[in-house]
């Protein structure tokens, strides 16, 4: 087989994998939100009913839910900080990240607290202007020419 028809092959495979990680992630998120939802509407109904320890267990294992809920929207900013490329930012640096307390999941995963949210949105803000200014910039090129060429043929024709 021709060499490049490997190389377009090979990317069009890689992309279609980055959009399934892409749409699993997302499923994993709306699907984790819908989750913790439908336990708030537990603790609601088992509060007004006067279960108040019920409520307070369940109270618990949401906060748990929202600790994974935070690790899946890291993921998903992990990737648009790959796709714009910029750093996430440093995992050493305290107050970027925090550790998810499962019982059962020896890995602790880390998810992004609030600051470094919000060091990342900057970051990603200022890399989408990036791209929207360069995007910008060939756009009025484009235009221009494009004008002056149905401008001349006005004048030739």
């Amino acid at each position: 087989m021709n060499k490049h028809v490997l190389i377009t092959r090979d990317i069009f495979l890689a992309r279609i994998d980055s959009w399934r990680e892409a749409l699993a992630l997302e499923w994993q998120f709306q699907a984790q939100n819908a989750r913790i939802w439908r336990q708030y509407k537990e603790v609601v109904s088992a509060t007004n009913q006067g279960s108040h320890d019920q409520a307070a267990e369940q109270l618990h294992h949401i906060s748990i839910e929202e600790q994974f809920l935070a690790v899946i929207e890291t993921r998903k900013i992990s990737r648009l900080a790959a796709r714009y490329g910029f750093k996430m930012p440093d995992a050493s640096t305290v107050g970027n990240y925090s550790a998810v307390e499962w019982d059962y999941d020896h890995d602790e995963s880390r998810f992004l607290t609030n600051q470094g949210m919000l060091t990342v949105q900057q970051a990603l803000r200022a890399a989408k202007k990036e791209r929207r200014e360069a995007a910008g910039f060939w756009f009025g090129i484009i235009v221009g020419v494009m004008g002056a060429a149905t401008g001349l043929m006005a004048v030739v024709l």
